[in-house]
């Protein structure tokens, strides 16, 4: 039977969060890594980094997002009643591919900091619930609104092509239009 969506099952906890007195709100982040590329994108809330701190400077890239308190509550515990604690490792994870790691996930909550490792040649199940747990951050991290600026180096552009597609001038024929 599939799961409900991670957006789904965030709107019933806040939902159920109304009812009763939240936690006093503490610092969270959640980032992926793909080892293979470097892309990193993050989410932290807004405990962790105020709105107006993130996106009111100039920033080398736009990996950070900014979500609210409770969304990011939400998704931590999403993400753990999902299976992150059944493969975490305590400790920040790797920047780099060592070798045989491909992807990792990273939870930030408060002072605790684990991560999911994801390497060649791991179990096919443990594998399946990696994929499922970096789906469901996607999934909130691509609905997350951003406004960073980035840093622009000469020549450089933020769009891989700013100027679509382009034709061959033809020679102007002679004593024809054009």
């Amino acid at each position: 039977m599939p799961q409900p969506g991670l957006l789904a099952c965030l709107l019933l906890g806040l939902l159920a969060a109304c009812t009763s007195t939240p936690p006093a709100p503490r610092p969270q982040r959640v980032t992926y890594f793909d080892l293979r590329s470097g892309a990193r994108f993050e989410l932290v809330n807004e405990t962790h980094t105020g709105r107006l701190e993130q996106y009111s400077e100039v920033r080398s890239d736009a990996a950070r997002k900014v979500q609210t308190d409770e969304v990011m509550q939400g998704l931590v515990e999403v993400l753990r009643d999902r299976g992150f604690d059944d493969q975490a490792r305590p400790g920040p994870a790797p920047r780099a591919g060592e070798g045989e790691s491909v992807m990792a996930l990273e939870i930030e909550d408060g002072d605790k900091i684990e991560h999911v490792l994801g390497y060649r040649g791991m179990p096919e199940a443990e594998l399946r619930r990696l994929l499922e747990l970096r789906q469901d951050f996607l999934e909130l991290y691509n609905a997350t609104y951003g406004l960073q600026a980035v840093e622009q180096r000469e020549g450089e552009s933020p769009f891989q092509n700013p100027v679509g597609p382009t034709r061959k001038k033809l020679p102007k024929v002679p004593g024809g239009q054009g």
